[in-house]
């Protein structure tokens, strides 16, 4: 049962969502599909050297309900659920009839949204057979929510940073915490 205090919203751990939800299936028009390099939409063969089979299958697929997996919601367990707030003063300044919510995504190992997504990708990469996840990114922030989850389902991990100035701190942080090979790219060879 879900607790009110104040304007700070927390759900029980038995009300987590057990599915994810794609809305493309329900939108009134069509989106234009993935493209591949050869000028038409990509298929499952061309992404299989790159992404799990359940993940291009999430990818491409129609469907409008996704399980999550068990080893997933164990893991968002570690922080979930996340409080909501109800946004009463916003909604007052607004004039607006409409309940006005947000998040508090920052108790994450990552302080971020972002290991909402890690998580998953990781478990997919594990589950896929693959042993190493391999990515960019350009802010510490994804470096480390997906380092975080890399170590959580045992793959190895290598990211391609950006060089600039604010590429350092949190990410190589979380590179030596979480044991991620972090390049710096462009690089110099």
């Amino acid at each position: 049962m879900a607790t009110r205090v104040g304007n700070r919203i927390t759900l029980s751990p038995r009300e987590l969502p057990g599915e994810w939800y794609d809305p493309r299936p329900d939108l009134p028009f069509e989106l234009p599909p993935m493209m591949s390099p050869s000028g038409y939409p990509v298929t499952a063969t061309e992404l299989g050297p790159l992404f799990s089979g359940a993940a291009i299958d999430q990818e491409l697929g129609r469907l409008r309900r996704h399980r999550i997996p068990k080893p997933v919601r164990d893991a968002y367990a570690h922080w979930r659920p996340t409080p909501m707030f109800r946004a009463e003063r916003l909604e007052r300044a607004l004039d607006t009839p409409a309940k006005l919510f947000y998040k508090f995504e920052g108790g994450s190992p990552c302080g971020s949204y972002e290991s909402n997504t890690a998580i998953p990708q990781a478990f997919f990469v594990r589950a896929g057979g693959f042993r190493r996840i391999i990515t960019g990114g350009a802010g510490g922030i994804w470096v480390a929510a997906i380092g975080y989850a890399a170590r959580f389902f045992d793959v190895a991990c290598r990211v391609y940073s950006v060089r600039s100035p604010d590429a350092g701190g949190v990410g190589q942080a979380a590179a030596r915490l979480w044991d991620i090979d972090l390049v710096p790219s462009p690089s110099e060879a």
